[in-house]
C-alpha cells in the first residue's frame, strides 16, 4: 500500500482565510464531513450534507434512494448515470438539477437555501461543477462519471485544468471513477486506476475513501471505484467518510 502525498499547508494563513467559515460540507454517502477548523465566534458551524450514488439509470433505484433519503438529511445529491427520460433527468419537482446534454452525471440540489452556482466552462459530457457559496469562499464540487477502460486524454486535461484553475480554493472532486488501484485500497488494478493515480500524484490530492469496497457487480466481485478526492485547501474539510447502501437495485454503495 502507498501513500498518497498531501502538501502542507500553511496554517497562519489556511487560519486567517478559514476562520470565520459558518458552512461546512458533510458527505453522507461516502459520507464525508468537509468541516473547517473550529470557528473562533460561537457561531455554530452547519454541515452540508452530501450523497453520492450511481444509479444506473434506474426508476427502481432512483425511487429506492428517494426512499432512503428519507432517513437522512441531504442538502446535494451527486448521482451518476441518473434516470432521465429524452435525457431530462428526473427527480422530483422541488429540487434543482444540475447536469449536461447526455446525463452521465447530475448534481440535485435538494436545499434550496444554499448559494449554489453552476459551473459551464468547468462542466462537461462526464462531469458537472458547482460552487457552493459561503459566508468567506466558494467550495468547487465536481461530480464525475467516467465509463470502464475509457479515460482519455481529453478526460484527463479537463480534470487538469479544473485542478489547476482552483488551486486557490477548497476543491472536491467526487463520483463513480472506474478506476481501481491498490493506492484507494483496492486488489486490482486497471486502466483507468494507473491515469488517474498520475493525476493525483502531480496535483498531491488527498484521497478520502476508507477500505470498505464501494461497488458489488452482480457478476461477482467488489472494487473501490467510487472515490472523494481534496486538494490541499479542502482536505481538511472532510470527517466521517463512509458507505452506505442506499439502493438494492444499483450495485453501487
Amino acid at each position: 500500500q502507498k501513500n498518497v502525498p498531501c502538501m502542507r499547508v500553511n496554517k497562519r494563513k489556511q487560519s486567517k482565510e478559514l476562520a470565520i467559515i459558518h458552512q461546512a460540507i458533510n458527505m453522507l454517502k461516502y459520507k464525508q464531513e468537509l468541516l473547517p477548523h473550529p470557528p473562533r465566534s460561537k457561531m455554530t458551524v452547519k454541515p452540508i450534507n452530501i450523497v453520492q450514488q450511481n444509479l444506473r439509470k434506474s426508476l427502481t433505484a432512483s425511487n429506492e434512494l428517494k426512499q432512503s433519503l428519507s432517513n437522512h438529511q441531504a442538502d446535494i445529491l451527486l448521482i451518476q448515470e441518473p434516470y432521465a427520460i429524452n435525457n431530462n433527468v428526473i427527480f422530483n419537482q422541488r429540487s434543482k438539477i444540475f447536469t449536461n446534454s447526455i446525463p452521465d452525471t447530475a448534481t440535485i440540489i435538494l436545499n434550496q437555501s444554499l448559494n449554489i452556482s453552476h459551473l459551464p466552462a468547468f462542466s462537461s459530457d462526464f462531469c458537472t461543477s458547482i460552487s457552493i457559496a459561503t459566508s468567506s469562499l466558494s467550495i468547487i464540487l465536481v461530480n464525475v462519471y467516467l465509463h470502464p477502460n475509457k479515460i482519455e486524454t481529453p478526460h484527463i486535461v479537463f480534470l487538469q485544468q479544473i485542478i489547476s484553475k482552483f488551486d486557490n480554493h477548497p476543491l472536491i472532486i467526487c463520483g463513480d471513477f472506474n478506476s481501481r488501484s491498490p493506492i484507494w485500497n483496492d486488489h486490482a488494478t486497471n486502466t483507468n486506476g494507473r491515469k488517474l493515480v498520475q493525476l493525483i500524484n502531480q496535483n498531491n490530492l488527498t484521497i478520502h475513501n476508507n477500505k470498505n469496497y464501494t461497488c458489488f457487480p452482480s457478476a461477482g466481485g467488489k472494487s473501490i471505484v467510487d472515490l472523494t478526492l481534496t486538494n490541499n485547501q479542502s482536505h481538511f474539510f472532510i470527517k466521517n467518510w463512509t458507505t452506505s447502501q442506499l439502493s438494492t437495485i444499483s450495485d453501487h454503495h
